[in-house]
């Protein structure tokens, strides 16, 4: 089914108001009385830290919710069954509603960073998580719109199996247990995660899909991949060498303790 620009945005805008909901829920009640100790570490933070902490444990939940449903999805729909062919056409309900989820969940954040930019936590990377959410939005909602490319939509969804760590690193430094095993084993983790599915999957494993069934590709969803592959992956190959920056410090901070010892 062939949607609207105007239905797409009211769905999303209805998704979108949920999570800010949910949002509120973390700011008000999760994150002050539910969180033992944390609670206590979070109260000492300024405004800034604690809205992105808040944040952060939205997109924690978003991320677990819209794998496990591209996951169903995927299973359910039998998506991806005959590897390394891939159905341009293939939808389901639950492909569609996972799109949607992630959208609403991407237009919430999005004003929540607007709304915040000159916080502390959220000016540093203001520009670059702007064009990001930009480009996720506009990619997405051309999926929609097109009506097909859910096969490799919900691949691009199953990056955020990685959200969760991202999130957990964030909030072990903020309280100061940078120096414990949980952030040491969940950075190694996030790395190796990171490599596997936002730079081999969602890279060349998923373009070698496209590559071979690229004939029967419409103009619409070459200006949908075109749209992924120039504004959405460069930026996860980014955020790679960050993070492969940050894990190269650790170790040679490591070794430099050992040495001393």
């Amino acid at each position: 089914m062939i949607e609207t620009p105007l239905a797409i945005l009211l769905e999303i805008t209805f998704y979108a108001i949920l999570w800010h909901l949910l949002f509120q829920c973390c700011t008000h009640v999760v994150s002050p009385y539910l969180l033992g100790s944390y609670s206590t570490k979070y109260k000492a933070l300024g405004e800034g830290k604690r809205s992105y902490w808040n944040a952060s444990m939205v997109s924690s939940f978003h991320a677990i919710l819209v794998s496990c449903m591209a996951v169903y999805a995927i299973q359910q729909g039998k998506l991806w069954s005959n590897w390394p062919h891939l159905d341009l056409a293939a939808t389901t309900d639950l492909t569609h509603t996972t799109v949607r989820v992630m959208n609403g969940y991407m237009l919430a954040d999005f004003c929540l960073t607007v709304y915040y930019r000159n916080a502390d936590s959220w000016h540093k990377s203001f520009y670059i998580v702007m064009f990001h959410h930009l480009m996720v939005l506009c990619l997405t909602c051309s999926i929609l719109m097109i009506d097909c490319c859910h096969s490799y939509s919900m691949i691009g969804v199953l990056l955020e199996l990685t959200t969760p760590m991202i999130n957990l690193h964030w909030h072990l430094r903020t309280v100061n247990e940078s120096e414990t095993k949980l952030y040491f084993i969940n950075g190694v983790v996030l790395v190796v995660m990171w490599f596997i599915v936002r730079i081999v999957v969602a890279g060349p494993v998923a373009l070698y899909s496209f590559y071979i069934d690229e004939a029967v590709a419409s103009r619409q969803v070459l200006v949908t991949v075109l749209i992924a592959y120039t504004g959405v992956y460069p930026l996860q190959v980014y955020w790679f060498i960050k993070l492969i920056n940050g894990a190269m410090k650790a170790f040679h901070s490591i070794g430099g303790q050992h040495k001393e010892e």
